[in-house]
C-alpha cells in the first residue's frame, strides 16, 4: 500500500481530471521548471508535508497537505490563446480560483477536507524568467493512521 500523501494526491489528479476544468493533471514530485509548449496548460500535483497527531491512545492523524500547480507558457503570440498577457493572466488566476473551489469541502482518498488556500498566488519570478504563469493551490486532508 502507498503512503497516506501518495494516495490523496493520486485521489486529486483522479478528481481533477474528471472535473471538467480545462486541463490534464498529474501527479509528479516536482514542478516543471521552464515550458516549453505554449498554449497548453499544466496541472501538477506534488504532496508537500504529512502532520502527525495522536488521536488518541489507539491512533494518529496525519494531515496531508498536497498542491496543485497551475502553469502555462505566456506569450505576445500565443496559439492557444489570443487574449493580451494581462488577459491571459487574469484568466489563468481565476483558473486556479476554480480549482480551489472544485477541491473545497471534498473527500480524496482516505483524506478528510480540512482546507485550502492559494500562497502565493502565482510566482512572478517564473512570469519574468519564463514568461509562464505558475500559481499554486494548496490543500490539506486529515487521514486516520
Amino acid at each position: 500500500m502507498s503512503s497516506l500523501s501518495i494516495q490523496v494526491a493520486d485521489a486529486v489528479v483522479s478528481s481533477l481530471n474528471g472535473s471538467g476544468l480545462p486541463f490534464q493533471c498529474e501527479r509528479k514530485w516536482r514542478y516543471f521548471g521552464e515550458l516549453e509548449d505554449a498554449g497548453i496548460t499544466f496541472a501538477t500535483v506534488v504532496p508537500r508535508e504529512a502532520d502527525w497527531s495522536n488521536r488518541d491512545r489507539s491512533g494518529s492523524f496525519v494531515d496531508v497537505t498536497i498542491v496543485v500547480g497551475i502553469q502555462r507558457r505566456i506569450d505576445e503570440e500565443n496559439p492557444g490563446d489570443p487574449n493580451p498577457p494581462e488577459e491571459q493572466l487574469d484568466n489563468l488566476a481565476t483558473l486556479c480560483e476554480d480549482v480551489a473551489r472544485f477541491l473545497r469541502g471534498k473527500e480524496q482518498g482516505p483524506g478528510r477536507y480540512l482546507g485550502v488556500k492559494q500562497t502565493p498566488l502565482w510566482v512572478p519570478e517564473h512570469y519574468d524568467q519564463f514568461n509562464q504563469f505558475t500559481g499554486f493551490i494548496e490543500v490539506t486532508y486529515r487521514c486516520a493512521a
